[in-house]
């Protein structure tokens, strides 16, 4: 994994991880990064600003992404094929809870003006839109063929 500094265009530090590093994700206060890999069972945690490796958290095989509520800081994570959501808590790091979705789970991203979580369902082609609060869902979005993403505008990656 490379860090960029963003003032000078440069490639600042590269930080070992492990296979396939597929998505990260900062805490709210920018003190943690959560990295998930396709070729590791492992979610890997480091401390910000001097990338050091705090911990490493076996999710299982096949993350597929990862979002971390910003107001919160629980995790959410998805796995490849996996019709399940899984919780984290942010200070202790075990799965508290999970819920079920229509489908696996490619992508996530926070709507925090509804409080809802957006999960991209690429076999289904539709979002799923989950209230965060009851873990329930309220909605399905139909979408075009090949979906890669979904984003809400002003949300933080």
């Amino acid at each position: 994994m490379t860090v960029v500094d963003l003032a000078t265009h440069t490639a600042a530090a590269t930080v070992a991880t492990d296979p396939l590093p597929i998505k990260a994700q900062l805490n709210r206060s920018g003190t943690r990064l959560y990295v998930v890999h396709g070729g590791s069972p492992q979610m890997l945690v480091f401390s910000l600003p001097d990338l050091g490796v705090l911990t490493r958290i076996n999710v299982g095989l096949g993350a597929a992404t990862i979002k971390v509520d910003p107001r919160s800081d629980m995790i959410y994570l998805a796995k490849r094929d996996d019709p399940r959501l899984y919780v984290y808590d942010a200070f202790s790091l075990i799965p508290i809870d999970f819920f079920d979705v229509p489908g696996g789970v490619s992508w996530l991203a926070i709507d925090d003006t509804e409080n809802t979580l957006l999960a991209l369902m690429p076999a289904q082609r539709a979002i799923a839109v989950i209230d965060i609060a009851s873990r329930r869902e309220v909605g399905i979005v139909p979408i075009g063929d090949d979906p890669y993403m979904v984003t809400v505008a002003q949300e933080r990656f």
